[in-house]
């Protein structure tokens, strides 16, 4: 989408009604490590503020069958920023142009836990402003809450315990050795034993669900792949009849993503938004329609943000934006 398209939805004066949160700044990892500081050095690219957006100074053509086509390419079609000191160039992230939003005649985001959100980020980095709606709701998010602490019932198993000692982090499933990787793969095939793999949902970083060498599964046992969920799945239903959950992933913001808006004076809350991610992830169960599940976590760290967050009374943090 260009500015045709964007003139085009501000003249018929479209409204946007947002459905959980659009994913509008996301890392940019189609380079190899130093290839931007290179464009730059040698005059091939640059980098202009405010926001630290990356151009090249050549048509894209000149960049095709190169180290560089993908920086230049994506640089070409203006959504790709970098961070603002020059020994950060490999922080680059791509980003949803602010037009967007601002050829709509309104906004209204329908999510949870919005403030310190990346599209909050997002929206603050672009000096645009928004304010809470109130809105007549079926349930306050303390009764909401309340329920939801008499529906979900922790578990836990001996396998499982003892992945208490890892971080789980991707940066750890990344350095982990094979052997570390199959402790998790004995807890995932533990819980399937014993819940019954139709009933089973769970998440861990996707290219350790999948076969191959660094599964975290046993050629012999079933792929993790066939109950595997992206941990940040938001706004959908198919999986509402799954009442067992299993959460194996430590989350953090993407590097690039917090690097680049701490550079501008904006804190992506680490805890927030795991935190945030969790909720989300735990009500594509059965839970949302308001039945019984049990959830078991990998994390200790996960798993006591989710406990807290259950634990308290009310905030207005629990309002939805």
């Amino acid at each position: 989408m260009d500015s045709r398209h964007w003139k085009l939805i501000q003249d018929l004066g479209y409204h946007l009604v947002l459905d959980e949160e659009l994913a509008v700044v996301e890392r940019f990892d189609d380079a190899k490590r130093g290839d931007l500081r290179v464009m730059v050095d040698s005059g091939l690219a640059e980098v202009s503020e405010p926001l630290f957006r990356v151009k090249v100074t050549r048509p894209v053509e000149f960049y095709r069958n190169s180290s560089h086509q993908n920086i230049a390419e994506a640089a070409q079609e203006g959504y790709l920023f970098t961070a603002k000191n020059t020994s950060q160039y490999n922080f680059m992230v791509t980003m949803v142009p602010v037009e967007l939003f601002k050829s709509f005649r309104s906004v209204l985001i329908l999510t949870y836990m919005f403030e310190g959100s990346v599209l909050d980020l997002y929206l603050q980095l672009h000096s645009l402003k928004w304010e809470y709606v109130d809105l007549p709701l079926h349930k306050t998010s303390k009764e909401v809450v309340g329920q939801l602490r008499s529906l979900i019932t922790f578990k836990t198993i001996r396998s499982l315990e003892g992945l208490s000692r890892f971080t789980l982090s991707h940066t750890w499933y990344a350095g982990a050795r094979q052997e570390q990787l199959l402790r998790v793969g004995a807890a995932v095939a533990s819980v399937r034993r014993q819940e019954g793999p139709e009933r089973l949902l769970l998440t861990l970083p996707k290219e350790y669900a999948l076969r191959g060498r660094k599964s975290v599964c046993r050629t012999k046992d079933a792929p993790a792949m066939a109950q595997w969920l992206w941990a940040g799945m938001r706004a959908t239903n198919e999986h509402a009849h799954k009442d067992v959950v299993l959460h194996l992933y430590n989350r953090f913001p993407n590097e690039n993503v917090r690097v680049y808006f701490e550079q501008h004076g904006l804190k992506l809350d680490k805890d927030r938004f795991a935190l945030a991610e969790m909720i989300q992830f735990v009500f594509r169960s059965a839970v949302r329609n308001g039945k019984a599940i049990s959830l078991y976590v990998g994390s200790t760290r996960m798993r006591r943000l989710f406990e807290q967050w259950l634990d308290q009374t009310d905030s207005r943090e629990l309002m939805a934006a």
